[in-house]
Parts: C-alpha cells; sequence; structure tokens
C-alpha cells in the first residue's frame, strides 16, 4: 500500500471573480460527466434513508442506537448490497420501521 500525505482542506477566504467561477463550474461539470451520482435503490433502500434522513441521523448514529459496531453497514443497507436480517431489523427498529413479509402477487 501506497504511503498517503495528509493534506488539509482548502478553504477560501475570498469572493471568486466570474471568470473564476466559470472555471469552476466548467470543473465541476466535467466532474459529474466523467463520475455520475449512483442511482439509489428504491424499494427498502430508498425507505430505510429517507427514514433515517427525516430523523436527522448519520449512519453512525443510527449503527450506534442499532448496537451495530461498524457504521458502514447502514450505508450497505442504503445502497442496497447484501446485509444480514439481524441487521436490517435492528436499523429497522432504530427508526421506527417495521419489516414485513408480505406474498408476492403474480
Amino acid at each position: 500500500m501506497a504511503n498517503r500525505e495528509i493534506v488539509k482542506r482548502v478553504v477560501r477566504t475570498t469572493r471568486v471573480n466570474e471568470e473564476e467561477a466559470l472555471r469552476l463550474n466548467e470543473i465541476r461539470r466535467q466532474a459529474m460527466e466523467d463520475f455520475p451520482p449512483v442511482e439509489s435503490p428504491s424499494g427498502i433502500p430508498s425507505r430505510i434513508r429517507a427514514a433515517r434522513r427525516a430523523k436527522k441521523l448519520t449512519w453512525h448514529a443510527v449503527a450506534h442506537a442499532a448496537g451495530i459496531s461498524d457504521p458502514s453497514i447502514v450505508r450497505d443497507i442504503e445502497l442496497g448490497h447484501d446485509t444480514h436480517v439481524s441487521d436490517l431489523e435492528a436499523v429497522a427498529r432504530v427508526l421506527d420501521l417495521r419489516l414485513d413479509l408480505v406474498p408476492v402477487e403474480a
């Protein structure tokens, strides 16, 4: 693994002129084109995300309240990745949601 140099975040303290603003917007546009946002899965992941955001909780806060040691598990649930049913149930309980098994309609 390569060594990484820790770099402080650069914060602009002055306003940008119009030319600089156009240049920065072009960089943002190109970045969005090169790396488009990932489509969020629908169904359970979107409902979990919506409930978490409605309660204004972070992944870390939900994981802590659910007794899950790794906050990335909550993130993975929201991204639709495979997870343990017990983790999904714990997250749903924290967010005042209920998981139900329903028959599939043909």
